[in-house]
């Protein structure tokens, strides 16, 4: 206990951060605007963002400035969109002519409206930037040695998901082991709604374990420790994506792997240990022996049709161009405001093909690109352009500077930008950053990418993990 209450008083900041990472496994992981969780989810991350902002100082602010600057503009841009608007200003939006030909046919006068056409939608998309606003006003106060110690962390929800989804995949489909309502019953989404979001986030778990395991520690036992931990990390989580049937979580797996290879920096031992170096507990080998276990189990069982479903087209893919056919053919007549922040499902009717009507509606875009001109306009293009400038900067900062003695705050500034660029690659297919954990995990990101990048040195106490 005396020991948790120091480490508390030097970390109390990371604790924080911690704790936002935890209530979201358990239950920021679904994408939908109706999820129960979502009734402590955003009041526990709206608590940690106003104690994170009143303990935010100018420095922290200024040493990432544009993270905030293009957070808070997407944030402003929510709440333009949210501001009624006189009849005769919005009946001149681009976009709104169906409504007002009703409203006409019925002898209806138009009220005051906001910019956006599904208002309750778009007050969902404003409350959802609670979430990566605590994210970033938390990790901008933290070292850069506290920010390495989020990484094995984020490796046990990893497991811990990847753990889970193969006892979905082993159970029946109906278990209960399923935390959501609407989800992909027999995949193994683990603790997500979506499976490929649950890929996505376990593609991102290979370069989570490079970067932890190419982290300088106190004692070579320490590095073996840590090798034993990712290598059981790694058997569970590269299998699931395997037989999870996600392409779009198999391509981002590919990424990780590739940028891996580039991320890896073999660790330094700070000192060997004095005491004679134990084996490795039998109890650890055998535990690690009944997971991989499981994974090879799990893998066998389902790869006879797993594997063969990857590569057959499906009913998702011919709706997915069609959905990316008629979304590009109608943002231009929404043009430069946009539809509003959350409005596609409702708005998607109004242009949708007759040939692909369904009893099933289409919920999103699944290319986040094309549906954030859609619903953000000229604006969000002007945002998002903005955030590629700013991080590919960074990026290219962070990967140029091979030569540095700062071990930490190079291996994460090259783990932002890794995790950065294996979710757009998602983004172009799925829509992965809408999803609570995942966006939080976003945001550490793009500050670790950030402070590489512009090369903010920071140090504060703290405890080797």
């Amino acid at each position: 206990m005396k020991y948790l209450l120091q480490w508390w008083t030097a970390n109390r900041k990371l604790g924080l951060l911690l704790g936002l990472l935890m209530v979201l496994a358990i239950g920021g992981g679904g994408a939908r605007a109706d999820i129960d969780s979502l009734l402590f989810v955003r009041p526990v991350s709206a608590i940690l963002l106003v104690i994170g902002a009143a303990t935010l100082t100018r420095s922290d602010i200024q040493a990432h400035r544009w993270l905030f600057v293009l957070l808070l503009a997407l944030v402003a841009l929510a709440i333009i969109h949210l501001l009624p608007l006189p009849p005769a200003i919005w009946e001149a939006a681009p976009g709104r002519e169906l409504i007002v030909a009703a409203g006409a046919f019925f002898g209806d006068s138009q009220p005051w409206r906001p910019l956006a056409m599904v208002p309750w939608m778009a007050w969902n998309s404003l409350f959802a930037m609670i979430i990566p606003l605590a994210a970033l006003v938390l990790a901008v106060q933290l070292s850069n040695r506290q920010l390495a110690q989020l990484l094995p962390f984020l490796i046990v929800v990893g497991v811990t998901s990847a753990f889970l989804g193969l006892l979905q995949s082993i159970g029946p489909a109906n278990s209960v082991l399923y935390f959501y309502d609407i989800t992909n019953k027999g995949a193994p989404v683990g603790l997500f709604a979506n499976r490929n979001h649950a890929s996505v986030f376990l593609a991102m778990l290979i370069p989570i374990v490079v970067a932890y395991l190419s982290m300088p520690a106190k004692t070579v036992e320490r590095l073996r420790q840590r090798l034993f931990f990712a290598g059981i990390a790694l058997a569970i989580a590269i299998p699931v994506i395997a037989v999870s049937r996600s392409r779009s979580g198999i391509v981002v797996a590919l990424v990780g792997l590739i940028g891996s290879a580039l991320l890896y920096r073999r660790p330094q031992a700070e000192r060997v240990e004095r005491r004679k170096r134990q084996s490795i507990n039998p109890r650890w080998v055998i535990a690690g022996g009944v997971f991989f276990a499981l994974v090879v189990s799990s893998f066998l069982a389902g790869r006879s049709t797993s594997l063969e479903k990857l590569f057959e087209a499906d009913g998702l893919d011919d709706m997915r161009s069609t959905v990316w056919s008629a979304t590009w053919g109608s943002l231009f007549d929404f043009l430069p405001w946009g539809s509003g922040f959350g409005s596609f499902v409702e708005v998607y009717k109004i242009f949708e093909p007759e040939g692909s009507l369904q009893l099933n509606y289409v919920n999103h875009a699944h290319n986040d690109y094309l549906e954030l001109l859609l619903a953000a306009g000229i604006p969000g293009a002007l945002i998002l352009v903005g955030a590629l400038i700013i991080l590919t900067r960074c990026a290219r900062k962070a990967w140029s500077k091979a030569g540095s003695k700062d071990t930490e705050i190079i291996v994460l500034g090259r783990l932002g930008t890794l995790l950065l660029a294996q979710l757009a690659v998602a983004s172009a297919v799925d829509y992965p950053v809408r999803v609570p954990l995942i966006a939080a995990v976003a945001t550490i990101a793009a500050v670790m990418s950030y402070r590489a990048g512009e090369f903010k040195i920071r140090s504060a106490p703290s405890v080797e993990s």
